[in-house]
């Protein structure tokens, strides 16, 4: 039979791993902050789609795990998420 000793031990260890995981798992760099439109990549890269009448298909791209970005006023586009569930980018809408 496995002492409380014994338990306490294992359940310490697991947690200072765990601590230790997400310590080092953390982003590196500096915050930013963007303003701008979300778009999909999809979508403006192959047509330019973007705005409030394309906002339902932006959502269902991004769901479909297409990469999105923001979109700012001088027209500079920042790439925010890339897909790692999909090997290729799947026209939504």
């Amino acid at each position: 039979m496995i002492g409380k000793a014994t338990c306490a031990a294992v359940a310490t260890s697991a947690a200072v791993l765990l601590l230790v995981g997400l310590a080092v798992a953390q982003p590196k760099g500096d915050t930013v902050s963007l303003k701008g439109e979300v778009i999909d990549l999809w979508c403006y890269l192959e047509g330019g789609d973007h705005g409030a009448e394309h906002a339902k298909c932006g959502v269902e791209c991004a769901k479909a795990g297409n990469p999105i970005g923001v979109l700012d006023s001088a027209g500079t586009l920042t790439s925010l998420q890339v897909s790692r569930t999909t090997s290729r980018l799947k026209r939504c809408c």
